[in-house]
């Protein structure tokens, strides 16, 4: 937030209202400072581009590496839930008309084959990135 209102307060003060101003005629010739500036206003100028330009080479917002997503980092393990969630509902779907008794082994079978079917397919993908670098 310094940093914003000390180049803001830079920026005012190096563009005063004045040479903002453009008549009807475009200018060709160099612009010139009003005849209200002081002295004292182009030491004020002076020490806010100081401090302006201090700021933003002191507070440098230092940015951490991305860390990759937890998918990516254990994708066996992701490969196992995601597996397994749709094991069990492939598994419950089947046994549909099999009844309460067929239905939760039927989920459970499903989640089992799903979830190791899910983590072979998840260290499939490990071993290609490892092989590409990545």
């Amino acid at each position: 937030m310094k940093k914003i209102l000390a180049t803001f307060l830079a920026s005012l003060l190096l563009f005063p209202a004045v040479s903002l101003a453009q008549g009807s005629k475009v200018n060709d010739g160099p612009m010139t400072e009003s005849a209200g500036a002081t002295a004292s206003t182009g030491m004020l100028r002076e020490s806010a581009v100081r401090q302006a330009r201090l700021a933003v080479a002191t507070d440098a917002p230092i940015q951490a590496p991305k860390s990759p997503s937890w998918p990516s980092r254990y994708p066996t393990g992701f490969g196992a839930l995601v597996g397994a969630g749709i094991g069990a509902g492939v598994g419950l779907a089947g046994a549909a008309n099999c009844g309460q008794e067929c239905g939760g082994k039927s989920a459970i079978r499903g989640a089992i084959v799903g979830g190791f079917s899910g983590s072979l397919v998840g260290l499939v993908l490990k071993i290609s990135r490892r092989d590409n670098g990545r």
